[in-house]
């Protein structure tokens, strides 16, 4: 990954590009799962893999890395950056996928409880439904894309793989992971770590002083170019 770029959650460290089939680790670092078979090629069951990124290991089990959990937050993620770019204007229904069409309808609708894309009457279908009904429609945008924060605040919070009945609304900022209290309370006694939402709304009020303080640079910078262009203008018609 270039040095210049910045941090992106939905990018794996090891292979520097967007995640695919986002895999957690008992550590709960979350890398492609792609990338994590490639380091582990000559291991075999009951053997110790060490984490790329902390080397923390743990036994490599009967059922390979497809018993590793996926990383639902990540997924979700994933799933916001598609919403929120172009390709959100070419979705197609998955509805009308599911059910044959050689034709499928644009998607109109995306159920971020289903995590599924609809056309506006497959979307009329699902929510009429019994066991969909309560569930959270959001309507694509066509011709600019949805605002992230606005997409994401609708999407559920995913749940720890290790305590099913708890959520994962904990940051652990030393490990760069979402956590529930629990497991922070297990494994990130000593870290520095918070409520993600508190966190969340820290980082917005930290970039959003980074931008005041980058406009009056420019506006500083913009003063002196001026300054100096007067100054040579004056010395070129000496």
């Amino acid at each position: 990954m270039s040095k210049n770029k910045g941090y992106d959650v939905t990018e794996c460290v090891i292979c520097a590009d967007t995640y695919t089939d986002p895999r957690q680790l008992p550590c709960l670092h979350t890398f492609c799962r792609t990338c994590i078979e490639s380091c582990s090629q000559d291991k075999q069951p009951g053997d110790a893999l060490a984490c790329p990124l902390c080397r923390r290991e743990f036994t490599f089990s009967e059922s390979g890395l497809g018993g590793l959990p996926k990383d639902r937050f990540i997924g979700k993620m994933l799933m916001v950056r598609r919403l929120t770019s172009q390709v959100a204007s070419h979705m197609q229904c998955d509805e009308c996928q599911r059910g044959g069409s050689a034709d499928p309808s644009a998607a109109q609708r995306y159920c971020v409880d289903c995590c599924d894309s609809f056309c506006k009457p497959c979307a009329a279908v699902h929510r009429e439904s019994s066991s969909s009904a309560g569930h959270e429609l959001v309507k694509l945008r066509k011709r600019r894309p949805s605002r992230p924060e606005k997409l994401f605040s609708k999407l559920t919070m995913a749940p720890c793989y290790r305590h099913p009945r708890e959520l994962r609304d904990m940051y652990c900022v030393d490990c760069s992971v979402t956590t529930c209290r629990r497991c922070l309370a297990d494994e990130h006694k000593s870290h520095k770590a918070g409520d993600v939402d508190w966190l969340g709304d820290r980082l917005r009020q930290g970039i959003d002083a980074d931008v005041v303080r980058m406009q009056h640079s420019v506006t500083r910078c913009s003063a002196e170019r001026d300054r100096l262009r007067r100054t040579r203008d004056e010395f070129d018609s000496r």
